[in-house]
């Protein structure tokens, strides 16, 4: 298993897709994605920053969290963050 690796799809908002059979049967909603709170990632002024998650779409696409409740998908061209995550335990 990966000591630091991105997040999936269903790992931060519990949802999966027809395309995303392998990780809906390897993993779950993270808990602390999933208290009514947003914790999200923040930029420098504490507003939710967006980050790459590790789902793709078919050759050329990349799952991007938007904010809490938003997911879009993008070509990886696009100069946006990383939120990397480890398991305890």
């Amino acid at each position: 298993m990966d000591k630091l690796y991105l997040l999936s799809r269903i790992e931060l908002y519990g949802t999966e897709s027809s395309w995303d059979t392998v990780t809906l049967n390897f993993t779950r909603r993270l808990d602390y994605y999933s208290l009514e709170t947003s914790n999200y990632k923040k930029n420098y002024n504490g507003n939710n920053a967006g980050w790459w998650l590790r789902n793709t779409h078919g050759e050329r696409y990349f799952d991007y969290a938007n904010n809490p409740n938003s997911l879009i998908v993008l070509l990886p061209s696009a100069a946006l963050g990383v939120s990397p995550a480890f398991r305890i335990g």
